[in-house]
Order: C-alpha cells, then structure tokens, then sequence
C-alpha cells in the first residue's frame, strides 16, 4: 500500500510540472487580434496575407547529400518581413536517404509585395548554382 501512495505522489510531482510548463508554451490569444499563422508547403505561393501575420515555409531537404536550405538575401524585404528561426525536424529512420522537413518561420510587419526565395545548395560550394530554389511572390496587406 504505501509503495502504492509513493508512485501516486511521484506522478503527481512529475505531471504537474508539465502541466504547468504547457500552459506557459501556448498562451491564450488576445481577443481581437486577428493575426494568423500560415504553413506554407511545397513553395507554393500564399495569398491574403496581412500584417502581423507570421508565415512557416516548410521545405524537404536529404541531410545525406550535404545540400541543405536557405534564405537568398533580399535587402527589399527588411521592412516587411522579420525572420524568427529555422528548425529541423528530424526523421525517424537515420539512413543517409532520408527525408527530413525544415521550417522557416518569419512575421510580417509592414504591407508590400515582395518575393522570398530559398536556395538548395551545398554551403561549400560558392559559386556553384543551386540544385534547387523555392521563390515565394507575398503581397501583404
């Protein structure tokens, strides 16, 4: 019986943490905002999009091959557009042939038309022409 209590207790003092941390990790929206959050897959483009809108443009890469994604620079887009960060969701299976999704997560900040493009290259290969590229058109309200 007490050892029974004991594991009970130990539940409780390992749920209520996460518990607690949950709420924390996904505070409640603000009434009224009517900001969004938009996933854009496969480099297809996106319309109706507003400021204050924060955008996720999911890409494919195969870690195996050294090609990797990135933001192509644009100067244009500095006002419009804040980029937050890029995570890596890592597969299951680790063979060098695997696919795995990389998620570039930025927020609009001022109205425009303006394009955002990604390059799919090797980072040690300067001069090299990228293997691929994902080129999105935004107009932002």
């Amino acid at each position: 019986m007490l050892l029974l209590k004991l594991n009970k207790v130990s539940m409780l003092v390992v749920i209520i943490p996460v518990l607690i941390s949950s709420l924390k990790c996904h505070p409640q929206q603000k009434k009224g905002n009517t900001a969004k959050i938009i996933t854009i897959r496969n480099c297809s483009n996106e319309s109706k999009l507003a400021v204050g809108d924060t955008i996720i443009v999911e890409l494919v890469e195969v870690p195996g091959t050294g090609y990797s994604w990135s933001i192509k620079e644009n100067p244009k887009n500095v006002k419009a557009l804040k980029f937050v960060n890029k995570t890596i969701e890592d597969p299951v299976d680790t063979n060098d042939n695997t696919r795995r999704k990389i998620f570039f997560k930025f927020i609009l900040t001022a109205a425009s038309h303006l394009v955002l493009e990604f390059e799919y290259k090797r980072p040690w290969e300067k001069n090299a022409s990228p293997a691929n590229n994902c080129k999105l058109n935004l107009d932002i309200l």
